[in-house]
């Protein structure tokens, strides 16, 4: 049975889910005229479901009986942006018949989709998602998805570190082609979105069972082959009561073989054996919207 207080649950659902209307609209107002959409519902209901968001629950109960078949219509029949929201705020309900629906996306043939249900049962820490968070939490693109061959690659490496020399000198440089193709890329692969998404695997990790967690992010840690760990892992750490304040840009002079100030040694020589640190990454990259440094 629903919660009388579904519209506050499904409004922390909508934080949660980095709904693009959070620039410009309150959680409440998202999840009001997202429902209204999909129920259907007659005008002359709105003022009563109005009323429902203001005062942040379903006093009457006149609703919560329709919020489950919406979503499971929404998930069925809307576009894959509407799904996706559909499937964090099943994850709010957290009901038995919306545990069961998330279950079945798990296999979905599309990795938002994946994602977007893996995380919502881990908040509800149900045990079949805690390994498949951690392979979400570790995940990265593979070269393929971004560089067409590996003289792509190559290239791309070098415009990058000549772009960050230039950065260095404060020197006014016109970005390379290769440069923005791989931005556009990242972007097209929608990399923002799982980047958000990898931090709340972090989040859902670490307020689940600390040792049992340490021991496999280590193991998985050591696998060699992919890219953009060193964040994640930093995440996991901080998550896991390892209260240093560890940020990217910490990481980076990490990277660059730094031990840094005020960081408790354990936590350097940790990172440092996790796959040799020197080569985590592989051949890959890590990239975000301020900067792209290939290692």
């Amino acid at each position: 049975m629903v919660n009388q207080y579904w519209p506050q649950a499904l409004a922390e659902a909508c934080i949660q889910s980095y709904h693009p209307g959070l620039q410009t609209d309150t959680e409440d107002e998202i999840v009001k005229y997202f429902l209204w959409h999909w129920g259907k519902y007659p005008d002359e209901v709105w003022p009563m479901w109005e009323r429902v968001f203001e005062k942040g629950k379903d006093e009457s109960g006149q609703f919560e009986h329709d919020i489950f078949p919406i979503l499971r219509r929404v998930v069925h029949e809307g576009k894959e942006e509407d799904r996706i929201y559909a499937l964090f705020y099943l994850g709010a309900l957290a009901t038995s018949e919306a545990r069961e629906l998330l279950s079945s996306s798990l296999t979905s043939g599309h990795r938002k989709e994946r994602w977007a249900s893996a995380i919502a049962l881990g908040r509800l820490k149900d045990e079949r998602v805690f390994t498949l968070l951690q392979t979400y939490l570790l995940e990265g693109f593979h070269l393929s998805e971004i560089f067409a061959d590996r003289e792509e690659l190559l290239e791309a490496q070098k415009a990058c570190s000549l772009y960050r020399q230039n950065l260095k000198e404060q020197t006014q440089v016109e970005l390379p082609s290769i440069y923005l193709r791989v931005i556009k890329q990242v972007v097209d692969l929608d990399y923002e979105w799982f980047l958000r998404q990898r931090s709340e695997c972090a989040l859902i990790l670490g307020a689940w069972e600390m040792s049992r967690l340490y021991r496999s992010l280590s193991g998985h840690c050591k696998q060699p082959g992919r890219w953009n760990r060193i964040g994640l892992i930093s995440k996991a750490l901080m998550n896991l009561g390892l209260k240093s304040g560890i940020s990217f840009k910490t990481i980076w002079l990490m990277h660059l073989g730094n031990v840094v100030p005020g960081m408790p040694l354990k936590i350097c020589l940790y990172l440092k054996s996790l796959a040799g640190f020197q080569n985590i990454y592989g051949s890959g990259f890590a990239w975000s919207k301020r900067s792209l440094g290939f290692l």
